[in-house]
């Protein structure tokens, strides 16, 4: 005996009607003489999905328009990447083959925009404090040389 069980992916019907044989095949099963008689057996009807045709005219109009999203999101991404690159060069820290994430460059220059309002308050430069920031993977700047960890000396001061 087989059940059809409509809109069911072929993996989960297959599942269902293992255990629904087993069920009805058990010796102690109260549903086997019920289901016995009051289920036809017929074979299952496999259902047919229409394919939508791609060559259909919301389509082809959707496309140039997809397209050109696309070319922007495109050209958003290359203006926000060599921003970031650009940032990246400007932290004292950070040696200019060393990769940085997104997060991590900007985590490093929030961190060095508060360390600069630190010594701007403290009225007096403090040119050889170290930078306490480490990325977010876990790996220390230390690793990297104790002279890029000191901040330059602001030009005019000695």
């Amino acid at each position: 005996m087989t059940i059809m069980i409509p809109y069911v992916s072929d993996i989960c019907q297959s599942r269902y009607l293992s255990f629904h044989n087993k069920l009805l095949n058990h010796p102690n099963s109260l549903l086997s003489n019920i289901a016995s008689s009051s289920i036809p057996d017929n074979p299952p009807r496999r259902l047919k999905r229409r394919r939508r045709s791609l060559e259909t005219d919301s389509e082809e109009e959707e496309r140039p328009a997809r397209n050109a999203a696309n070319a922007r999101e495109r050209a958003r991404m290359r203006v926000l990447s060599r921003a970031f690159s650009r940032l990246k060069t400007t932290l004292p820290w950070v040696p200019p083959d060393t990769k940085l994430s997104k997060l991590d460059t900007l985590r490093l220059a929030t961190s060095y925009i508060a360390h600069l309002r630190r010594v701007l308050g403290a009225g007096q430069p403090q040119p050889s404090l170290p930078h306490p920031q480490m990325f977010s993977n876990g790996v220390d700047l230390k690793r990297f040389g104790r002279g890029l960890l000191r901040i330059p000396p602001p030009p005019g001061f000695p």
